[in-house]
């Protein structure tokens, strides 16, 4: 194999072949440091929303939300009129616990649904 120096034209080509790989080089170089400068803007944003998040959080634990309301029980609260109906013949009187309260206070009460269905006048199929 000839020497470089014994043909300079392959040198020229050599040398021009080095050149352009250190130009790609550099030019890869340049990219990545625009990619790594973007990445840490990037992560200096995410730091700061993570520190956000952490305080807002940190502030919700220290003063929690109130409590959600117990779940509703079996009983319903139905208005029912304030006067209590007239017995009908056949039917029993109303609970002695129903005669007790007044008429004003009654329309709000939560009612079983017994006590429902005799403050509107049905009968109530037997279970």
């Amino acid at each position: 194999m000839e020497s470089l120096l014994d043909n300079p034209m392959k040198a020229v080509l050599y040398l021009k072949e080095l050149t352009t790989i250190v130009q790609n080089q550099q030019s890869l170089i340049q990219t990545q440091r625009q990619r790594i400068d973007e990445l840490e803007r990037k992560v200096e944003e995410l730091i700061g929303e993570n520190r956000q998040l952490k305080d807002h959080h940190q502030a919700q634990t220290q003063h929690p939300p109130p409590p959600p309301p117990p779940p509703h029980q079996q009983q319903q609260l139905q208005l029912v009129p304030a006067s209590p109906p007239s017995p009908k013949p056949g039917q029993s009187s109303p609970d002695p616990a129903e005669e007790r309260r007044s008429p004003c206070c009654k329309s709000l009460v939560p009612q079983t649904p017994t006590t429902l269905c005799r403050a509107v006048g049905i009968a109530r199929k037997p279970e």
